[in-house]
């Protein structure tokens, strides 16, 4: 999925210090990408520039009951 950028602060404030753990944007730059890979033991995201430069990844464990 590809999104432009947007580069507004409106709701910075409504966000609990720490929890925004990415956030990119560069106005020169035409957005970016989420690239998801789900197996069986986690799902890994990882979020790259429009120009194809990796920024951040984030891995999810299954929940346990």
């Amino acid at each position: 999925m590809g999104s432009t950028v947007g580069p507004c602060l409106n709701h910075s404030s409504q966000v609990p210090p720490g929890a925004s753990l990415f956030r990119y944007c560069d106005i020169r730059c035409k957005g970016g990408f989420l690239y998801a890979e789900a197996t069986s033991a986690n799902m890994t995201f990882t979020f790259i520039t429009g120009k194809g430069d990796q920024l951040y990844t984030a891995t999810v464990f299954p929940r346990h009951n």
